[in-house]
């Protein structure tokens, strides 16, 4: 029996983990996994007919295997009846993957996508028939001019389905950096209409990360996440922004480690270089535009250069 997994990419476990060879695929090992799924991922959308249009898929290891080592049609489009039975016997929420997503800003929003994107709207449309939930995964590296189109292109393909974005980086020479570029993208796409961010490590394309890679790109997806909601609105999303800009005015240390989203390590920069007295940081010290403007509204007399 294998263990119920929460969230999963199916083909590795297969080829990987459990070690299925897909030539020839054994459909009911396949289908035996999927019951042990709690929200899985499958590739479902890439046929041959879409292999022409790809400069550099990353993910076509993920989405072809099957189709490189028989050259048959993939076998999750072939018996997808059959998945989303399984699917919905077991209350199982599927993201369609897009293997064909683009692995390098230059093949963004190519054939090859929107080609696969196109059968995805289909497949979406599948599932909710047969009364499976549905989010569609969406591309992984594109220049910050093509996201917000790209994100109401997929919208209106797929029906208005959740949409999950990995990323989008946008650019490709920062290895190392990459949950920063990430950030961008997806506060971009996050603005524009995508649902749900997969964070990125600093790690992406170099290595398995660590713990600190984790959290680093935890912290970045984040930002991007919340940036995006104080960009549309949502109620309630600036509020912690105004309590953050309350305790700066008030230069309360205290209340603004509390507030900050990692407050621990804002509190460790702050202590690395301590400043002279409480009411400013070591960065502007006494010159504080806002110790200065506290100082004014008090009636104090500000006099840089004899005060202590």
């Amino acid at each position: 029996m294998i263990p119920s997994i929460i969230f999963t990419d199916i083909v590795p476990i297969c080829l990987g983990y459990i070690n299925i060879l897909l030539c020839p695929l054994c459909i009911n090992r396949l289908f035996q996994i999927l019951r042990c799924q709690r929200a899985v991922c499958i590739y479902s959308g890439t046929l041959l007919s879409c292999f022409f249009y790809f400069f550099l898929s990353l993910a076509l290891a993920r989405g072809t295997a099957h189709h490189n080592l028989t050259g048959n049609e993939n076998p999750f489009y072939e018996h997808y009846d059959e998945v989303l039975d399984i699917l919905r016997e077991y209350d199982v929420t599927i993201s369609l993957g897009d293997a064909l997503r683009p692995g390098c800003i230059d093949d963004a929003t190519d054939a090859g996508q929107i080609s696969e994107l196109i059968e995805l709207g289909a497949l979406t449309e599948r599932a909710w028939a047969k009364d499976v939930q549905v989010m569609v995964e969406g591309p992984g590296h594109m220049a910050m001019n093509e996201i917000e189109a790209n994100m109401k292109l997929e919208k209106r393909i797929c029906h208005n389905a959740p949409f999950y974005v990995l990323g989008p980086l946008v650019t490709d020479i920062f290895p190392g950096y990459d949950h920063i570029t990430s950030a961008i993208g997806g506060a971009i796409a996050a603005a524009s209409g995508a649902d749900f961010l997969c964070y990125v490590t600093p790690a992406e394309h170099l290595r398995l990360p660590d713990l600190n890679d984790v959290k680093e790109g935890i912290i970045a997806s984040k930002i991007a996440a919340h940036a995006a909601d104080i960009a549309k609105g949502i109620p309630h999303a600036r509020d912690k922004d105004n309590e953050m800009a309350a305790a700066r005015h008030k230069l309360d240390w205290e209340e603004m480690f509390k507030i900050a989203a990692d407050g621990e390590k804002a509190r460790r920069y702050f202590e690395s270089v301590p400043p002279q007295d409480r009411h400013s940081c070591s960065m502007c010290g006494k010159m504080c535009a806002v110790r200065t403007t506290n100082m004014i509204l008090e009636g104090k007399e500000v006099k840089f250069c004899t005060e202590k």
